[in-house]
Protein backbone atom coordinates (compact mmCIF):
# COMPACT_ATOMS: atom_id res chain seq x y z
CA UNK A 1 0.00 0.00 0.00
CA UNK A 2 1.36 3.72 -0.74
CA UNK A 3 1.10 6.17 1.15
CA UNK A 4 -1.96 7.57 -1.22
CA UNK A 5 -3.79 4.77 -0.81
CA UNK A 6 -3.81 4.70 3.04
CA UNK A 7 -4.46 8.28 3.24
CA UNK A 8 -8.27 6.83 1.12
CA UNK A 9 -8.11 4.46 3.38
CA UNK A 10 -8.15 6.82 6.50
CA UNK A 11 -10.83 8.92 5.29
CA UNK A 12 -13.13 6.34 3.78
CA UNK A 13 -12.89 3.59 6.89
CA UNK A 14 -12.38 6.06 10.20
CA UNK A 15 -13.77 9.54 8.35
CA UNK A 16 -10.19 10.74 9.56
CA UNK A 17 -8.53 13.60 7.90
CA UNK A 18 -4.82 14.07 8.52
CA UNK A 19 -3.78 17.46 10.21
CA UNK A 20 -1.26 18.92 8.02
CA UNK A 21 1.84 19.22 10.30
CA UNK A 22 1.57 15.58 9.69
CA UNK A 23 3.99 13.51 7.21
CA UNK A 24 3.54 9.80 5.97
CA UNK A 25 6.14 7.79 4.24
CA UNK A 26 6.42 4.27 3.09
CA UNK A 27 9.21 2.07 4.93
CA UNK A 28 10.00 -1.68 5.28
CA UNK A 29 6.57 -2.50 4.00
CA UNK A 30 4.42 -0.14 5.74
CA UNK A 31 3.78 3.64 6.53
CA UNK A 32 5.32 5.47 9.34
CA UNK A 33 4.12 8.98 10.21
CA UNK A 34 5.90 11.60 11.77
CA UNK A 35 6.03 15.36 11.90
CA UNK A 36 7.26 17.82 9.66
CA UNK A 37 9.24 19.20 12.47
CA UNK A 38 11.25 15.72 12.45
CA UNK A 39 12.12 15.78 8.38
CA UNK A 40 15.32 17.04 9.50
CA UNK A 41 16.28 13.03 10.86
CA UNK A 42 17.42 10.83 8.99
CA UNK A 43 14.56 8.42 8.13
CA UNK A 44 15.58 5.75 10.03
CA UNK A 45 14.90 7.73 13.67
CA UNK A 46 11.89 9.57 12.55
CA UNK A 47 8.41 9.02 13.19
CA UNK A 48 6.39 6.08 14.28
CA UNK A 49 5.12 2.41 12.45
CA UNK A 50 1.05 3.34 11.80
CA UNK A 51 0.58 0.53 9.30
CA UNK A 52 2.37 -3.04 8.92
CA UNK A 53 1.25 -5.70 7.37
CA UNK A 54 -1.51 -4.91 6.03
CA UNK A 55 -2.90 -3.90 9.66
CA UNK A 56 -3.23 -0.87 11.50
CA UNK A 57 -0.57 -0.54 14.59
CA UNK A 58 -1.61 0.03 18.05
CA UNK A 59 0.47 3.49 17.74
CA UNK A 60 -2.15 4.24 14.72
CA UNK A 61 -5.10 3.99 17.41
CA UNK A 62 -3.30 5.84 19.85
CA UNK A 63 -2.10 8.74 17.95
CA UNK A 64 -5.50 9.11 15.29
CA UNK A 65 -8.15 7.21 17.29
CA UNK A 66 -9.25 10.39 18.52
CA UNK A 67 -10.23 11.71 15.14
CA UNK A 68 -12.10 8.79 14.04
CA UNK A 69 -15.57 9.53 13.24
CA UNK A 70 -16.51 6.01 12.02
CA UNK A 71 -15.57 2.33 12.68
CA UNK A 72 -15.38 3.60 16.29
CA UNK A 73 -16.27 1.53 19.31
CA UNK A 74 -17.41 3.42 22.49
CA UNK A 75 -16.64 1.44 25.67
CA UNK A 76 -18.22 1.60 28.93
CA UNK A 77 -15.96 0.76 32.34
CA UNK A 78 -16.61 -2.76 32.62
CA UNK A 79 -16.04 -3.36 28.51
CA UNK A 80 -12.39 -1.16 29.27
CA UNK A 81 -11.25 -3.48 32.10
CA UNK A 82 -11.86 -6.65 29.66
CA UNK A 83 -10.02 -4.97 26.36
CA UNK A 84 -7.20 -3.70 28.46
CA UNK A 85 -6.73 -7.42 29.53
CA UNK A 86 -6.85 -8.23 26.17
CA UNK A 87 -10.60 -10.31 26.39
CA UNK A 88 -12.71 -10.13 23.62
CA UNK A 89 -16.33 -8.39 24.17
CA UNK A 90 -19.62 -8.76 22.55
CA UNK A 91 -20.81 -5.74 20.38
CA UNK A 92 -23.65 -4.70 18.19
CA UNK A 93 -22.01 -3.99 14.93
CA UNK A 94 -20.34 -4.93 11.17
CA UNK A 95 -17.61 -7.11 10.87
CA UNK A 96 -14.30 -4.76 9.98
CA UNK A 97 -11.38 -3.03 11.61
CA UNK A 98 -12.86 -0.85 14.83
CA UNK A 99 -10.63 1.76 17.28
CA UNK A 100 -12.13 1.05 20.46
CA UNK A 101 -12.73 4.36 23.05
CA UNK A 102 -13.26 5.16 26.50
CA UNK A 103 -14.82 8.66 27.17
CA UNK A 104 -13.08 9.75 23.42
CA UNK A 105 -9.41 8.26 24.80
CA UNK A 106 -7.97 5.89 22.39
CA UNK A 107 -7.64 2.88 23.86
CA UNK A 108 -6.41 0.36 20.84
CA UNK A 109 -7.51 -1.28 17.61
CA UNK A 110 -8.67 -4.63 16.99
CA UNK A 111 -11.17 -5.99 14.49
CA UNK A 112 -15.11 -7.67 14.93
CA UNK A 113 -16.31 -10.55 13.68
CA UNK A 114 -19.92 -12.10 14.11
CA UNK A 115 -20.80 -9.86 16.91
CA UNK A 116 -17.53 -9.95 18.59
CA UNK A 117 -14.69 -7.49 19.44
CA UNK A 118 -11.10 -9.00 19.61
CA UNK A 119 -8.45 -6.10 20.47
CA UNK A 120 -5.03 -5.96 19.52
CA UNK A 121 -3.04 -4.46 22.21
CA UNK A 122 0.65 -5.68 22.95
CA UNK A 123 1.43 -7.26 25.48
CA UNK A 124 4.22 -5.05 26.85
CA UNK A 125 1.58 -2.33 26.79
CA UNK A 126 -0.88 -5.18 29.03
CA UNK A 127 1.81 -5.58 31.28
CA UNK A 128 2.34 -1.87 31.85
CA UNK A 129 -1.12 -1.65 32.64
CA UNK A 130 -0.92 -4.41 35.50
CA UNK A 131 1.94 -2.96 37.21
CA UNK A 132 -0.17 0.30 37.46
Amino acid sequence: MNVKQFKHLLSTMFGITCPKYIVFEEKLGGIRAFSKSLMSFKPDFRGFTVFSNGSFTHAFAMAFGHLADKHVIDLDKYELKNVLMGKSIEVDTENGTYIARFKSYPVCIGFVENGIFYPSIPKKFRRAIYDV
